[in-house]
């Protein structure tokens, strides 16, 4: 008898006591189709260009990269697809890669809301050429250039969501 109780009660949807429901409303419909649009400052947003198929993206992607200049094959690494203003990299139709030259040297926090993360960065690892964070902002990578060997400024960003050398050791 406590089964059919309980059964009973599954059935009817969970109602909160002085909780009333809300019709959904037309500001909702509107926020699921808003276009995209790229953030003040923002001069490639990686987050937006990356992780999804090239054919969704490849409209914007001309937009903030430019024209394609030329496309080369790199085996089971995808395609390298170069524009005019960086490049991308892409595997079965998915862009993994985006890489870009800044406007003005910066430093790497301003670098980084140049590529559209917002996302505060606890441990650097640096070499003579460039700085190396993994994992952060929903990427496996993020590379910035050194203006110098010995400067703080960085002159390009690399945004990898994953790599596909990563992805075969699995």
């Amino acid at each position: 008898m406590t089964l059919f109780w309980i059964a009973v009660a599954c059935l009817r949807d969970p109602v909160l006591v002085g909780v009333e429901p809300r019709a959904p409303s037309s500001d909702d419909a509107d926020d699921e189709t808003a276009p995209y649009e790229r953030g003040p400052g923002v001069q490639v947003d990686c987050v937006h260009l990356t992780g999804g198929p090239w054919e969704a993206a490849r409209d914007e992607v001309a937009k903030q990269l430019g024209d394609i200049v030329a496309i080369e094959d790199l085996g089971e690494d995808g395609r390298r697809i170069e524009l005019t203003g960086g490049e991308l990299r892409e595997l079965d139709g998915t862009v993994y890669q985006a890489r870009f030259e800044l406007e003005a040297p910066l430093r790497r926090s301003a670098a980084l809301a140049a590529a559209g993360l917002s996302t505060p960065v606890d441990r650097w690892y640096g070499t003579h050429r460039e700085w190396l964070v993994r994992w952060t902002g929903g990427f496996a990578r993020l590379r910035l250039g050194k203006q110098a060997d010995d400067a703080e400024l960085v002159t390009w960003v690399e945004c990898s969501r994953w790599l596909p050398k990563d992805q075969r050791r699995r």
